[in-house]
């Protein structure tokens, strides 16, 4: 009995002592282009900028300009001057990069798409503020939404409350959710986007103000009635679906449904509605369509079902 135990406690000494090998690093790096933008278009020389990271360390990123490799870089950061003498104008020209670590993982970024053009873009883009409207009454969460556009193309949204950036948004729609949680009741703040283009153009929307009200007892469900289609109609081809929504606060969006399934969400009120393609649907059949209208506080209203014909 006293060998087996004493076999056992030189075994579990020699094996405390013994250095296990690391396990094999399966795990690949990350990587993003950082710049260029996605559809930017460049009238000078540029610098192609990636970052990539690892759990434990990048050993290389290689950088492919439509399908060529054209650098490999070993350490950070991780950048490639690239001139744009040599390259067609007025086309598209895509980027690409690989990032490996020591181990030989890989990993790809995404495809980064830019043209090069002779012109500067000088061209400010348009943004406008969708949700909330000026003076309207808000609660818990918010949903900021705004519309921006360009002759070339917009880089991001940044939404801005009381004057300090509290979002940004890379990606149409740009949208941001505002938790208002913890603020004082009755208060007024100010609200607008930014919006930049591939070139560093910027543009402001008008500024929003409006008014804090904590109802965190709101138990009302906003109410929807569908005002077109009229039910019964025989319909066709693209349909303009309008909504009137009304909440005892403020309506923050309305879901469209077509036979059940959810085809479209509106979060840019007052006037609710989206443009209905009834292309796709069975001819000389009936379908149905209803609404959903949600406040701030998560309450829904629900519009009774409507019966149209496709024709």
């Amino acid at each position: 009995m006293y060998k087996f135990v004493l076999l056992a406690l030189i075994s579990v000494v020699l094996f405390s002592q013994c250095n296990l090998p690391d396990p094999n690093d399966i795990i690949p790096p990350v990587a993003v282009i950082v710049y260029p933008y996605e559809g930017a278009v460049i009238a000078a020389d540029f610098t192609a900028l990636v970052e990539a990271s690892d759990n434990n360390s990048v050993s290389l990123v290689r950088f492919y300009l439509d399908g060529a490799e054209i650098a490999t870089i070993s350490k950070a950061p991780y950048e490639k001057d690239i001139a744009v003498a040599g390259l067609e104008k007025d086309i598209a020209h895509v980027l690409q990069a690989i990032a490996q670590d020591k181990d030989g993982n890989k990993s790809f970024t995404g495809l980064v798409r830019f043209t090069i053009s002779d012109d500067e873009d000088n061209v400010d883009p348009l943004v406008r503020l969708m949700n909330p409207q000026g003076g309207q009454v808000v609660e818990q969460a918010v949903e900021l939404l705004a519309e921006a556009s360009d002759d070339r193309a917009v880089q991001k949204v940044e939404f801005y409350i009381d004057g300090a950036l509290e979002s940004t948004d890379s990606s149409s729609p740009y949208q941001y959710t505002w938790n208002t949680t913890g603020l004082s009741d009755s208060t007024e703040h100010s609200i607008f986007a930014k919006a930049y283009d591939t070139a560093g153009n910027t543009s402001l929307s008008e500024i929003v103000t409006v008014t804090l009200f904590q109802q965190s007892d709101d138990n009302v469900p906003p109410q929807a009635t569908i005002l077109y289609p009229v039910a019964g109609s025989t319909i066709t081809g693209t349909v303009a679906v309008a909504v009137d929504a009304r909440d005892n606060i403020a309506v923050t969006k309305v879901e469209f449904y077509v036979d059940g399934v959810l085809t479209n969400t509106d979060s840019s009120g007052p006037t609710w509605g989206f443009a209905w393609n009834t292309a796709a649907l069975s001819k000389n059949q009936q379908h149905t369509l209803y609404v959903k209208a949600f406040d701030a506080a998560g309450n829904v209203g629900v519009t009774p079902l409507l019966v149209v014909t496709v024709q």
